[in-house]
């Protein structure tokens, strides 16, 4: 499963969107808590984004490349 390059970029690619709707999501919900929500919705939309771009960098490395392409 994991050695197929189009599984694997499927996979991070999903996994990014995920990573996308949570950070929204708990952003959020981080804005309308009462405690310093601004301080607290930035750190969780940095942490967000971080793995979202990373597991577009992923997908990105895992997907094939022109020279393994056939035709």
């Amino acid at each position: 499963m994991f050695s197929d390059p189009h599984t694997v970029a499927k996979l991070h690619g999903l996994l990014a969107g995920l990573w996308f709707v949570l950070a929204l999501a708990t952003t959020g919900f981080a804005i309308y808590a009462p405690d310093n929500p601004f301080l607290l919705a930035w750190v969780i939309f940095m942490s967000g984004y971080a793995n979202c771009a990373a597991h577009l960098a992923a997908r990105a490395g895992a997907g094939p490349s022109e020279e393994s392409s056939d035709g």
